[in-house]
């Protein structure tokens, strides 16, 4: 996924809206050896606020910062016929999601959210806070066992 810078608390544009984007200075984007869960993006760098009542909107585009999202899992079922009778059967079945417990996170709850807000003090951060900056978006290992009769 891919992510938009904000802020918010001035109004840039005279308009009245006190969030919008920033002026983009430079890509924002590290290289996959420079980025860590407390500073994703360069956002000190390579975003600034446009001045107060500047009258015009930030130049920054949306969608420009890639996120933290791996997309892989391993899920697994498993199944187990019986017959007791002739007319009845029974299956035992399991269902394992993400085995090998691995995460998938995102910025944000939504694509406006604290991670992205370049006046927060936790901008750029991923944690697992499950109401603000970074979200886990593949749940956790989840095992399923059942048992079905068939008559």
């Amino acid at each position: 996924m891919w992510y938009t810078p904000y802020f918010t608390g001035r109004d840039i544009s005279n308009t009245n809206v006190t969030t919008g984007r920033p002026d983009r200075t430079c890509d924002g984007n590290k290289s996959s050896g420079q980025r860590d869960v407390n500073n994703w993006f360069d956002y000190s760098s390579c975003f600034s606020l446009p001045a107060a009542g500047a009258g015009r909107f930030g130049n920054a585009g949306r969608g420009i910062i890639e996120g933290p999202e791996g997309f892989w899992g391993v899920n697994l079922g498993l199944y187990k016929y019986f017959s007791v009778t002739e007319r009845l059967k029974v299956r035992l079945q399991g269902h394992l999601q993400n085995i090998l417990n691995h995460p998938r996170f995102r910025i944000g709850s939504n694509q406006t959210d604290a991670g992205m807000n370049i006046v927060s003090p936790s901008v750029g951060r991923i944690t697992r806070s499950p109401n603000h900056v970074i979200n886990d978006i593949w749940s956790e290992r989840q095992i399923e066992v059942g048992v079905r009769f068939e008559f």
